[in-house]
C-alpha cells in the first residue's frame, strides 16, 4: 500500500543549481522511501539500504555543494560546513539507534531528515542562490 507522501518536492525549494536540485529531490525520494517502510515488517535489509544510502548521498551532495560555493567564492561556506557536519553526526547517532532496533524505523529519524532538509534548504542554501547567480 503507498501511503501519501512524507515530504514532497516544491519549485519554492530550487536553489537554481540543476545538480544540486537533483541531489535535493534524491534526498526527498529517499525520505519517502523510508516512510512508506515505517511500521512494515520484514523490511530491515531495506531500511538499513535506504539508511545507507542516505548516509552516503549526502556526503556526495555535500561535496558538490561545498565545491560550487568554494569555486564561486561564496562567504558563508563555513556556515554550511558546519550544518553539514552536524547533519553527518546527528544522521549517525540516529542511524545507530535504527540499526540497534533495525525492526522498528525510528520516526525521530524520519523527523530529523524532514525537518532538517527543509529547514537547511530554505534558510542556509538559499542564502548563495543569488550570490552564486551573479558569478
Amino acid at each position: 500500500m503507498t501511503k501519501i507522501p512524507y515530504i514532497i518536492w516544491k519549485d519554492e525549494y530550487s536553489v537554481d543549481q540543476n545538480e544540486l536540485d537533483s541531489h535535493h529531490y534524491r534526498m526527498f525520494e529517499i525520505i519517502n522511501e523510508l516512510y512508506e517502510l515505517l511500521g512494515s515488517l520484514d523490511s530491515d535489509e531495506k531500511v538499513m539500504a535506504l539508511l545507507n544510502e542516505a548516509r552516503e548521498y549526502s556526503r556526495t551532495h555535500f561535496e558538490a555543494e561545498e565545491n560550487l560555493m568554494r569555486l564561486g567564492q561564496y562567504p558563508g561556506l563555513e556556515e554550511q560546513q558546519q550544518a553539514h557536519r552536524g547533519y553527518v553526526k546527528t544522521l549517525a547517532i540516529l542511524t545507530q539507534e535504527s540499526m540497534d532496533n533495525v525492526s522498528v524505523l525510528s520516526e525521530d529519524l524520519l523527523l530529523f531528515l524532514k525537518k532538517w532538509w527543509l529547514n537547511h534548504i530554505l534558510t542556509i542554501d538559499k542564502k548563495y542562490v543569488p550570490f552564486l547567480k551573479e558569478k
